[in-house]
């Protein structure tokens, strides 16, 4: 007669076999009774709907790890960008560029266009920040491409705005202008009163700097009436500062 194994129960190995065999069983016998499948011998049991099911079980498994894997990316993607946004407030530029960029790279690859946007428009005032108006003008290109295909016209809007104040400081009018025109439609479609006033504004300064004051006039006196009327004080100062100005020119002028 042979002797008995011995298996010690707190054999942590043997214990984890004996879970895997039971969940075999146990998963075979679901099986079963989802099928309505009766007892048949070992080398028989795995039916055609058996098969079926285990492949579409390794398939959900593997989907399941793609969205884990994704989540993961995209928690680290929105981890650089908050770090991008410390530095920022450290004035640690360079590193705050560095860790944009990152999240750029991942949101690309995941294809999440929103986060691609916002770290496009972060790397563009950056960009703005240092000087580097080429750099900047890409990614705020890159980033109203993306505003545009997704349909959102206020994110679109602030993008016009930037790129105008952009070009605008580079001293190029004609493209400062053609950009501030297209924001002017823009913000009338969204009932942006106070942003129209500020590009009113704008367009004003780019008309007194090209010595045409009294275009530059007729900009502000339209931006100060918005400004009064939405109660935006400040703006309301700045009109009024710069009327004076050209008002002073013009009448040198006809001096």
């Amino acid at each position: 007669m042979k002797r008995a194994l011995r298996i010690n129960p707190d054999d942590a190995e043997v214990n984890a076999q004996i879970a895997r065999i039971e969940s075999q069983i146990e998963f075979k016998r679901s099986v079963r009774r989802f099928y309505n499948v009766k007892d048949k011998p070992r080398n028989t049991w795995r039916l055609p709907q058996v098969v079926r099911l285990e492949k579409e079980m390794r398939k959900f498994d593997r989907i399941a790890e793609i969205e884990q894997e994704r989540a993961s990316r995209a928690a680290e993607a929105r981890n650089y960008f908050q770090l991008g946004k410390i530095h920022v407030d450290l004035k640690r530029y360079d590193e705050a560029l560095k860790y944009y960029k990152r999240s750029l790279y991942i949101e690309r690859n995941l294809q999440n266009h929103e986060g691609e946007a916002q770290s496009h428009l972060q790397i563009g005032v950056l960009y703005r920040l240092l000087r580097q108006c080429d750099e900047a003008l890409k990614h705020f290109t890159s980033c109203m491409a993306i505003e545009q295909k997704l349909g959102n016209r206020e994110g679109e809007a602030r993008i016009l705005y930037l790129i105008g104040l952009t070009y605008q400081e580079m001293g190029q009018w004609a493209e400062a202008l053609e950009y501030y025109n297209q924001l002017l439609a823009a913000q009338q479609e969204l009932n942006d009163h106070a942003g129209r006033g500020e590009t009113l504004h704008q367009i004003g300064l780019i008309y007194q700097k090209t010595y045409r004051d009294s275009e530059a006039l007729n900009y502000f006196n339209q931006s100060l009436t918005i400004a009064q009327e939405v109660e935006f004080k400040e703006l309301e100062m700045r009109n009024l500062e710069q009327i004076e100005v050209s008002r002073a020119k013009t009448n040198s002028e006809l001096i």
